[in-house]
């Protein structure tokens, strides 16, 4: 085993700066403010209503949408006028929800290289816009543009996440990034505190019990981050959280108990992405539902056919709320299994994700040709660890795929080391023995991960081309 590994610098999500610094955005008037509260506002209102409604009321309010978006998109926006005129199609073709499978799917690369001239609507200022970026987990960041009225869409619906785990006008929500989000502008009502990521972990906890907040939103890596930083038996119960909401990376099972019994708070995992915001989240339940008034959503095969419930399919989005930068038929890269189970303990008629087994390069291809998922891969190696019960024998791990026949496991060593060295040996070889035959595993122990795209840590990656 050798140990190398990077020794300094921001980790984990919070090592990225996603906004560009350039071209200031001009500041909102009195009067843009208050128009934006009333409109989170009401919309929050509106928002929660929907989730309760049946299917139907859902369906015509996704079919309204995209009408009106597809119109727009193809009389403002270049880039969807030449592909739509491409595949010989118009905005009059769509007049049923499943009439969208006909429509282009648009790549990232199409949008990152058309911004900002083709991508966004005719006159846009981008002065009056917000420009984030993504974060380049694909290895491909690109510019989006959010108008206020998008900005505003989308913070209803983060509210609404909280919402669900106990968030109320009266209360305040946390959420633990290296920068901050537009989560302002509520006429003093549903109040987010922003807590930078990047601040020593003992002040971070210390802003947590005097703010109390009902809800933390964070990646697991800040958290891990966060609870490695911080001054032993601190009492994190304390500081009275309902819920943690986890996005952004994946959280392995054990990663997700010991949040739950440091902050005595149930985690709930959120699915977002920068392009279209808010997709899913977890309920009360512990059931991943679409937000479909915000996003549709897609799920195709290789040859871009929709596949039926309970089978994995590729996810192609389109978003509701931005009419600035749309993203229709947009490929997200990421591979879902929609359930085919309607109805929900919690209430909701929102349909439910049975799982997300995370993005299409994600996926372990053997040399002769199987793709196994990362799922039996991460417990392959960190079997070994469950023997020690809230024990903390791996700090944190990554599997790499360096070649069809070599993958490379770089592993650092947790609080609790005593049963590293045999754990990290251990999960190796049964690492080894799933992928047999002829796949050879290596093992690197290391004092840091390095950085993955974006400042997103992925615990399983495949660093070769597709064979």
């Amino acid at each position: 085993m050798t140990e190398t590994g990077p020794k300094g610098g921001a980790r984990g999500y919070a090592a990225r700066a996603p906004l560009r610094a350039a071209a200031p955005r001009r500041e909102a008037g009195a009067l843009e403010v208050a128009v934006s509260s009333a409109r989170k506002l009401t919309g929050l209102w509106a928002a929660l209503l929907r989730a309760r409604a049946p299917a139907a009321v859902l369906r015509r309010h996704q079919e309204r949408r995209i009408r009106r978006l597809l119109g727009w998109a193809y009389a403002e926006v270049p880039l969807y006028r030449e592909r739509f005129d491409a595949s010989c199609i118009q905005p009059r073709d769509f007049r049923r929800l499943e009439d969208l499978r006909w429509f282009p799917i648009v790549e990232k690369d199409e949008v990152r290289d058309a911004f900002p001239g083709r991508a966004l609507r005719r006159g846009t200022e981008l002065s009056r816009c917000r420009i984030q970026q993504t974060s380049g987990s694909s290895g491909r960041c690109m510019e989006i543009a959010l108008s206020l009225r998008c900005d505003d869409a989308r913070n209803l619906y983060s509210q609404r996440i909280y919402g669900w785990h106990g968030f109320r006008f009266w209360r305040t929500a946390a959420y633990l990034f290296p920068y901050r989000l537009p989560f302002e502008n509520n006429l003093g009502l549903y109040r987010n505190a922003w807590l930078d990521a990047k601040q020593p972990a003992d002040a971070l906890i210390d802003r947590l019990l005097a703010l109390r907040p009902v809800v933390l939103a964070a990646t697991p890596s800040d958290l891990l981050d966060l609870l490695d930083g911080m001054t032993p038996g601190r009492d994190l119960a304390a500081i009275g959280l309902r819920a943690l909401c986890l996005h952004s990376e994946p959280c392995s099972a054990d990663e997700r108990a010991h949040f739950e019994a440091c902050f005595g708070a149930p985690v709930r995992a959120n699915y977002y992405c920068n392009e279209v915001w808010a997709i899913a989240a977890e309920c009360e339940h512990g059931r991943l539902h679409e937000f479909t008034d915000n996003v549709h959503m897609d799920l195709v095969d290789a040859a871009g056919r929709p596949v039926p419930d309970g089978t994995p399919g590729e996810v192609i989005v389109t978003g509701l709320n931005n009419f600035v930068q749309p993203f229709i038929r947009y490929r997200l890269g990421d591979v879902a299994v929609r359930s085919a189970e309607r109805g929900c303990a919690c209430g909701r008629a929102l349909p439910v994700l049975e799982r997300l087994e995370g993005r299409d390069d994600d996926v372990f291809v053997h040399p002769d040709g199987r793709r196994i998922h990362p799922s039996k891969i991460t417990v392959a190696m960190k079997s070994p660890c469950f023997a020690f019960p809230g024990l903390q024998v791996f700090r944190d791990y990554q599997i790499a795929q360096t070649a069809p026949n070599r993958v490379v496991v770089r592993v650092v060593p947790g609080r609790d080391d005593a049963s590293f060295a045999d754990c990290a040996k251990q999960g190796a070889a049964n690492l080894e023995r799933l992928l047999a035959p002829g796949v050879r595993v290596d093992l690197e122990v290391l004092a840091r991960l390095p950085a993955g795209a974006g400042g997103k840590r992925k615990i399983f990656s495949r660093e070769i081309a597709h064979p």
